[in-house]
């Protein structure tokens, strides 16, 4: 299936010239340039929206490039400017406060991370208080496009386009967006807590809101760097066509998961843990948003290593 995947990928790349999009959009250009190369872009998305069984499944870690992804890491850890745009806009309260997030049973469930230290992908439904979810969902679905940072990527061998929330000003975002915020929050006291114990090393936590629109992807990646050791995806979407696309694929072993409601995400973050998010397919109503909270538990090479033994997972 890769390789016929590939083959497919290839000839529709060879087919369409106009389409190919080179560099890792990191060199200044010139005004017509920068035109060439955002109807390139869009043409592209466009190109692989249409044709999702011909999204690449070759294995990344040796082709892509860990200098480059660690720079648009950095450019875009801090506030992205379209929240903080819209917070200065002083804007009214999205979404009902939310006291408090409860998780399932999972969080206390030995097997878990007996899962992850065996290096597993976990598929956790029902992860958290259903009510607690949809206050979560109902908060993000409401959130205006003004509010969302268009992040896409022209790395060789590693490219994505969708929407994020990056956002450090706790405070503005917990009055506008409150049950976002304590997801967030969540994410990184109570996530935190249990990902140290469960690993016996301090760590930190990166976490952002995600949107997947109409021609958004991301090619297969591992996630390696920026001292990431446990990646996760908490799934928020509500009413969902499954021929829209925007399946969350895990490559060895081959499995796929439409995007679904209330489901959390985890896996290790090791040299084979690629995955990818399938194009959001053309024609996908703009009401029905792929919505997830997703980010990564990270901690120092020494502490890992001590954790989980040098060979890690």
């Amino acid at each position: 299936m890769a390789d016929a995947a590939e083959l497919a990928f290839q000839r529709l790349v060879a087919a369409n010239p106009q389409a190919v999009v080179v560099g890792n959009g990191t060199r200044e250009h010139g005004a017509s340039e920068q035109q060439d190369a955002d109807a390139a872009e869009l043409a592209f998305q466009r190109l692989v929206a249409a044709n999702p069984d011909a999204v690449v499944f070759s294995v990344l870690g040796a082709s892509s490039d860990p200098a480059a992804v660690e720079e648009t890491l950095a450019r875009r850890v801090v506030n992205d400017a379209a929240v903080s745009t819209w917070l200065e806009s002083k804007p009214e309260m999205v979404g009902a406060p939310l006291p408090a997030l409860t998780p399932s049973g999972w969080l206390s469930n030995s097997s878990t991370v007996q899962a992850l230290r065996a290096g597993q992908l976990l598929r956790l439904e029902q992860a958290f208080d259903d009510a607690c979810a949809r206050s979560v969902h109902t908060a993000l679905g409401g959130l205006p496009e003004e509010a969302w940072s268009h992040h896409a990527s022209r790395q060789p061998g590693f490219q994505y386009a969708h929407s994020n929330i990056y956002c450090s000003d706790a405070s503005r975002l917990a009055s506008a967006c409150p049950a976002y915020a304590t997801a967030c929050r969540w994410f990184e006291r109570e996530g935190l807590t249990w990902f140290e114990a469960a690993f016996g090393c301090r760590g930190r936590v990166v976490v952002s809101a995600s949107w997947y629109r109409e021609g958004d992807y991301s090619t297969p990646h591992c996630d390696l760097g920026d001292l990431r050791r446990v990646a996760f995806v908490w799934h928020l979407t509500g009413e969902w066509d499954e021929r829209s696309g925007g399946d969350l694929v895990w490559c060895s072993p081959h499995r796929r998961f439409a995007p679904s409601f209330n489901t959390l995400f985890l896996f290790p973050v090791h040299g084979a843990s690629h995955h990818f998010v399938q194009p959001v397919a053309a024609g996908t109503p703009r009401a029905h948003r792929r919505l997830a909270i997703n980010g990564w538990f990270c901690c120092e090479d020494e502490a890992w290593e001590a954790a989980v033994g040098s060979a890690g997972l």
